[in-house]
């Protein structure tokens, strides 16, 4: 018998791959339970779909999914029951399985939640003036120093405000005193390897074997392929496994004292992981804590700060209720009209998680009009998508304050999505919206003019999970001339 020719296995194989190929794709397009439901081909047939426009364009899918909006029908399933999961493809992503937002299930995550939510009540976020107002002051002083400048200084907001947002969550994770605000140039190195790790968040979600491969590579070939931001990461994780080790040598010891930190209390709460994971646990949930609660702020109070200097007249209808009420409680800031519009102008604009955030209904098939959506499939919807629907918000790329006041402002609450909503909706929210509320008002108190920055550096461009700019922006830079008085 005769061995087969080259010729004859490459043939073979082709046929055989050119077969399963086939099938593959008739089972996609035409057999899927999915296939009745409307929507491009090609992206039921290939994954490669989604890899074009958020790794090749860059970060453009979100984009893409608002403009098929115009062609095919939107499906709002809707159901009497609540229990959800997260979709396992954002979680690997995330790395993060042992925090409250890497979850997946619905009752790991209500319990892992439920160990949270007192430290992020209103009550506990009010108790935290003296930290935050603090750090605000420490801000100011970095503005006051900048008026002493011939013709004043550049300033880059940013930096400022990512400094700020770092040290109040850090601090009240682990109750260590964090000064970030003292080395605004560290913060601003910081700012820019996070968004240097951002930039790969696509990537790293579409070709996870790539990034694996590369941790086996030797250091001095994989540094090469390593961003910035992912040696940053590196280091925080250790820092904070630092912290953690600290917190673990306590528990042993038998150490206990009242409430000091969100993870110094979290400690005690065994019954959520075995004992010999607690330290993993409390390492990725501080690390998550830390991550989400700095980037998602400093980018709300950057581009409210951005927006009121372009709008002069803004800027003075904020300064006449603040000057004209002279309120400093956060209880009573939280009840000035125009503030919190400013705010939530603000934080619709910065658009919270800008990536898909997909939900699964394990059990329950979804249904709406005629398509039936069977359990186990991701649904998911996109901040853009909602906060720039002009049916809702006319004009939707202007920063308009009084879109969020009387009656329709309140009815448009329901469609503000920055913050999530439901069962996993932002557990920071209270905190956020404490530093948004003291730094503000005591920032606006500044005579300040743009420096080489336009709309370019704050409009959602391009979607790495949160919204991201110009790709070469350098941030919002602003020159400090003076400081009012409240007279003024």
């Amino acid at each position: 018998m005769l061995a087969p020719n080259l010729a004859t296995i490459l043939t073979t194989a082709l046929t055989i791959g050119l077969a399963f190929i086939a099938q593959l794709a008739i089972r996609r397009v035409f057999l899927s339970p999915l296939a009745h439901i409307p929507g491009p081909r090609l992206a039921a047939l290939t994954h490669w779909y989604e890899f074009y426009y958020d790794v090749v364009k860059p970060g453009q899918f979100v984009f893409k999914i608002k403009d098929l909006h115009s062609i095919y029908d939107e499906i709002y399933p809707t159901s009497n029951s609540r229990k959800r999961e997260k979709d396992s493809f954002q979680l690997r992503n995330l790395g993060l399985p042992y925090a409250t937002a890497g979850a997946q299930g619905h009752e790991l995550h209500r319990r892992r939640r439920e160990a949270l939510n007192p430290f992020f009540s209103q009550q506990s976020v009010f108790a935290l003036f003296p930290l935050i107002n603090s750090k605000v002051q420490q801000l100011c002083a970095h503005l006051d120093t900048a008026i002493q400048k011939p013709g004043g200084q550049v300033v880059n907001l940013y930096d400022l405000y990512y400094a700020l947002a770092r040290d109040v969550v850090f601090e009240y994770s682990f109750d260590k005193k964090c000064n970030m605000l003292a080395s605004i140039q560290e913060a601003a190195v910081m700012r820019r390897n996070l968004t240097s790790m951002l930039l790969t968040v696509k990537l790293r979600a579409n070709l996870p074997l790539l990034f694996q491969a590369i941790q086996y590579l030797p250091a001095s070939v994989g540094a090469y392929f390593t961003p910035p931001g992912a040696k940053h990461m590196a280091n925080l994780r250790k820092d904070i496994g630092v912290e953690i080790q600290q917190i673990m040598t306590e528990k042993a010891q038998g150490h206990r004292t009242e409430k000091r930190s969100i993870l110094y209390d979290l400690r005690e709460h065994d019954e959520l992981q075995k004992p010999e994971e607690l330290p993993i646990r409390l390492g990725q949930e501080g690390t998550f804590l830390v991550m989400a609660a700095t980037e998602s702020t400093a980018k709300t109070l950057g581009i409210c700060h951005f927006y009121l200097l372009q709008n002069p007249s803004i800027m003075a209808r904020l300064r006449d209720e603040l000057f004209s009420t002279r309120v400093t409680s956060l209880s009573e800031l939280s009840r000035l009209p125009y503030l919190n519009a400013v705010i939530a102008e603000g934080n619709r604009l910065a658009f919270g998680l800008t990536g898909r955030v997909a939900r699964v209904a394990p059990e329950e098939t979804l249904r709406y009009k005629e398509y039936g959506i069977p359990p186990g499939t991701p649904l998911s919807m996109t901040t853009l998508c909602i906060h720039t629907d002009p049916d809702v918000f006319p004009d939707p790329w202007r920063f308009d304050p009084d879109r969020w006041l009387g009656e329709e402002g309140k009815h448009r609450l329901k469609y503000h999505y920055g913050f999530g909503k439901g069962a996993r909706r932002c557990l920071g929210l209270n905190l956020a919206n404490a530093e948004l509320l003291l730094c503000l008002s005591a920032v606006v108190r500044y005579d300040m003019e743009l420096y080489e920055t336009t709309e370019e550096d704050v409009r959602f461009q391009h979607d790495f999970q949160v919204a991201h700019p110009k790709l070469d922006s350098k941030g919002i830079r602003a020159v400090v001339r003076g400081k009012l008085s409240e007279s003024h």
